[in-house]
């Protein structure tokens, strides 16, 4: 083979050569843009992960935040509920205990009066000797009510010594059923003092309760008010 040829032959295995490591240099470039491609897409889709898992770490904070604000609420509810509970049993404890007592106090009048009923007395009088009237939610007695008392306890200790009297407080139609039926045992136990001091024996004189509230007494001016603040005091005969 001469020279020449050779010569063409190995220029046309280089050129050859060279074209191939071109295509193959291209094909290697092709797949690295492809690999760049997928690793930014994964990039951006763990990145759009992350946020939505954040999203969803937050959310979930704030639902249990406010599953926790509720059940405090609910704990605080039942806490009040258990001392209204509370409250109310004391409440009806107590309304217990003064229905009773006043049932006991109602016993021990009723018990008084039927035996002052059935006493017999010599001395005679008008039922009502006197009236004492009282200033609006007082008990307290003026000097002239007390000379009144004292001249009362000396004519009837002159007459008879074993005189017995009904002391019947009252009030008028203000203030609760308690409150006055209070008031009225204390306007008489006061007026009782006062005969008491004046020589007439404590176990002779019966407290009685009667406010205008507890006996439906109707009373529509300032007058009927006033009459309605006073203790009857009587003679049983």
């Amino acid at each position: 083979m001469n020279t020449k040829i050779l010569i063409s032959l190995v220029g046309v295995a280089a050129l050859s050569g060279c074209a191939g490591f071109r295509d193959t240099g291209e094909k290697f470039s092709e797949i690295d843009g492809n690999i760049a491609r997928l690793e930014e897409s994964h990039k951006r889709e763990a990145e759009s992960h992350k946020r939505e898992v954040a999203r969803l770490d937050q959310n979930h904070q704030r639902e249990i935040a406010r599953l926790n604000q509720a059940h405090t609420t609910l704990e605080k509810a039942h806490t009040t509920l258990e001392k209204a509970h509370t409250t109310l049993e004391k409440a009806h404890t107590t309304l217990e205990k003064t229905h009773y007592v006043d049932v006991a106090e109602l016993n021990v009048e009723v018990k008084e009066a039927t035996r002052l009923g059935k006493s017999k007395f010599a001395y005679v009088a008008t039922p009502t000797v006197t009236d004492i009237q009282f200033a609006t939610l007082s008990a307290k007695l003026s000097a002239a009510d007390e000379k009144v008392l004292a001249d009362l306890a000396k004519n009837l200790l002159s007459e008879n010594k074993n005189v017995h009297l009904e002391l019947k407080g009252q009030t008028d139609i203000f203030g609760s059923e308690r409150q006055n039926k209070e008031l009225a045992i204390k306007r008489a136990e006061a007026v009782r003092m006062v005969l008491n001091l004046n020589g007439v024996a404590l176990n002779r004189m019966a407290l009685i309760a009667l406010p205008a509230s507890s006996i439906g007494a109707v009373s529509k001016t300032a007058e009927d008010h006033a009459r309605n603040r006073r203790v009857s005091i009587t003679v049983v005969e």
